[in-house]
């Protein structure tokens, strides 16, 4: 009978102690058996695979779930503080300023566009300062599509807000929707027109009233994008055309708050347009000085 080729196997490699010396049958044994269980144990763990665990996520947040968190940071003292600096009529919380951010981009993640926009409503009819800074937060993104709700909210709370924060606040997201729609100029051209005097005689434009102040402010905070291009287009001066315009029909017995307003926005556009804010400063007779002056920093 012949032999399979590669069937007789050599003998097995001995087992030696540390020192040299062989072991015992017995004790050879022992390894041999407790080697190929271990070797029968890993072949088990083959094809064994761990669940993946899931990742970390959160749950879209309600009305609630948005209040009690704001209330966890609740902070008398720093509520008092914030409700003397800012002089809003709403109740404030006291929340920090890192934790409301925190908070919202939290909130952000968690929620679809349509989600968004919703508790962004939600917060804001709270009437709570903080909640309704965190509906802005939630709004404030480049991209959104569609944005037609979200610019329709934000216009309506900038004729809401009761205070230079809320408006200032309201401004960063509300600027972004304005980049993506040019159209909306004609919402900035109704507040400025809002409360205006029928007659074109300057002098007695400056003894009526001019309607209410916030979204007249809001005009020069959200537009204040188009006054730090360095390489604008055509279509940016034909904005900040416009926008000048808007200034100097704004401007003759503007209050102090919206001269500051209008100043800081020259100044900023003097910053890469000197000569058009030098010209408008020079052909613009009743400027408040308060406007004079801001807008002098930038020059």
């Amino acid at each position: 009978m012949s032999r399979k080729r590669g069937g007789r196997k050599g003998p097995k490699p001995e087992i030696l102690q540390d020192d040299g010396t062989r072991l015992s049958p017995e004790e050879t044994a022992k390894l041999s058996a407790e080697a190929e269980a271990y070797a029968a144990s890993d072949a088990d763990y083959e094809f064994f695979e761990e669940e993946a665990e899931p990742e970390d996520t959160v749950a879209p947040p309600s009305i609630e779930d948005a209040l009690y968190a704001l209330e966890a940071w609740a902070d008398a003292e720093r509520a008092a503080q914030l409700q003397a600096q800012t002089g809003t009529s709403c109740r404030v919380i006291g929340v920090t300023a890192t934790g409301l951010t925190d908070m919202a981009a939290m909130w952000r993640e968690a929620l679809d566009n349509e989600g968004r926009v919703s508790l962004a409503n939600e917060l804001w009819q709270s009437g709570i300062y903080e909640a309704r800074i965190a509906a802005t937060k939630l709004l404030t993104q480049a991209r959104m599509r569609p944005d037609d709700m979200a610019w329709q909210l934000l216009t309506r709370w900038i004729e809401e807000a009761d205070c230079f924060a809320l408006i200032d606040a309201l401004s960063k997201p509300a600027a972004k929707r304005l980049q993506a729609n040019l159209a909306r100029l004609s919402q900035l051209d109704a507040w400025a027109n809002e409360g205006q005097p029928l007659s074109e005689d300057l002098d007695e434009a400056v003894e009526q009233p001019q309607g209410p102040i916030g979204p007249k402010l809001a005009i020069f905070l959200m537009t204040r994008p188009y006054t730090k291009l360095r390489n604008p287009k055509p279509e940016d001066h034909r904005v900040q055309d416009h926008l000048l315009t808007l200034a100097a029909r704004l401007a003759p017995g503007a209050p102090v708050d919206l001269s500051r307003a209008i100043g800081r926005w020259l100044a900023d556009l003097a910053k890469f347009e000197r000569a058009r804010v030098e010209h408008f400063l020079a052909t613009q007779e009743h400027l408040p000085r308060t406007l004079r002056r801001e807008a002098q920093n930038g020059l």
